[in-house]
């Protein structure tokens, strides 16, 4: 699973480019098996950076993987192209609600079973709570992970 805030894709995408490593970038892309696109609105007025995430994320289909892209609004109701409103409308649309402090809690110790992230009760409390989405608990237990490996403490993400 790859989470991506949609604002953030474009810097990485242009740092990997200016460091000559947009093959690895792409690779880390098409290695995943599922894509979670974050806040999609803020592409509003980028259409390039939509343009640039919907033709990985039909890539992505195309090899039959699973791409979920989460707005805080429907696709007809962003100030996009109607080309790009369009293939987002072509997809599933389903309306998603902030989960009350007991279910983002469960959906933190799910996802950190799932991926064998050793994050303890009190860390992953946090997380549920300062998450506004399922996407974003996935997201930040993902960054937790990596942040604790990088000081040397014992935690997976596999």
């Amino acid at each position: 699973v790859l989470y991506l805030e949609t604002e953030a894709f474009p810097e990485e995408l242009v740092r990997a480019i200016s460091q000559g490593k947009s093959d690895s970038f792409r690779k880390k892309l098409a290695a995943a098996d599922v894509l979670l696109l974050d806040n999609f609105q803020v592409a509003e007025h980028k259409p390039a950076t939509a343009e640039e995430l919907l033709r990985a994320a039909e890539e992505l289909i195309g090899a039959g993987k699973h791409v979920v892209i989460a707005s805080d609004r429907d696709a007809e109701a962003l100030s996009m192209p109607q080309r790009i409103k369009n293939r987002l409308a072509a997809g599933v649309g389903a309306a998603m609600y902030l989960p009350e402090k007991q279910g983002a809690f469960a959906v933190a110790q799910a996802c950190a079973k799932r991926y064998a992230a050793e994050l303890s009760e009190q860390e992953l409390f946090a997380i549920a709570q300062g998450s506004a989405t399922p996407w974003q608990i996935v997201g930040r237990i993902q960054y937790a992970v990596y942040q604790k490996e990088a000081q040397g403490e014992k935690a997976r993400y596999r």
